[in-house]
């Protein structure tokens, strides 16, 4: 049977052994990166997790995206410990290596529900709120000064 990237070779008509196909036609390089990443990435599935909480939480993802890529979003978000970090899918746990397009009735699908069971890192919660708070503080002080006009008379230096 033909591999995906002698039949891409084939579709486009390229000939040679590498089936190697390079076209940018006028298209700048990163417009091409980004239409490559975003083809690899899929259609969204709008998920949405149940959290151990109660509570549940909605994402967008494509459907390349594989299970550790949700996974580390959750642990980024809601500061789950990742060593923790079990999803299930219609009471089957879903593997990290494998992308949504790989797990049946998430493949194709417009919307799905996860279940999440993990612990929360208490330490990395309270951490996240301080850092949270610290920024909030700089930022308003920073809004403050673009308030005044930003020449703060005591910096050093006169104004234009």
């Amino acid at each position: 049977s033909a591999r995906p990237c002698d039949m891409a070779a084939a579709a486009s008509g390229a000939s040679g052994a590498s089936g190697l196909v390079l076209s940018l036609s006028g298209v700048d390089a990163s417009e091409e990166k980004a239409r490559e990443r975003a083809d690899a990435r899929g259609s969204d599935t709008a998920v949405t997790f149940e959290l151990p909480s109660g509570e549940t939480a909605c994402k967008a993802f494509g459907q390349g995206q594989e299970v550790g890529a949700l996974k580390l979003w959750l642990v980024e978000e809601f500061c789950f410990e990742p060593s923790s970090l079990a999803l299930t899918f219609d009471g089957k746990p879903l593997i990290d290596m494998f992308s949504l397009a790989d797990v049946p009735g998430i493949a194709g699908a417009a919307e799905a529900t996860i279940s999440v069971a993990g612990t929360v890192d208490r330490a990395r919660v309270a951490a996240t709120s301080e850092a949270k708070a610290a920024d909030a503080a700089a930022s308003a002080d920073m809004d403050e000064a673009a308030a005044d006009g930003g020449d703060d008379e005591d910096d050093g230096f006169a104004e234009a």
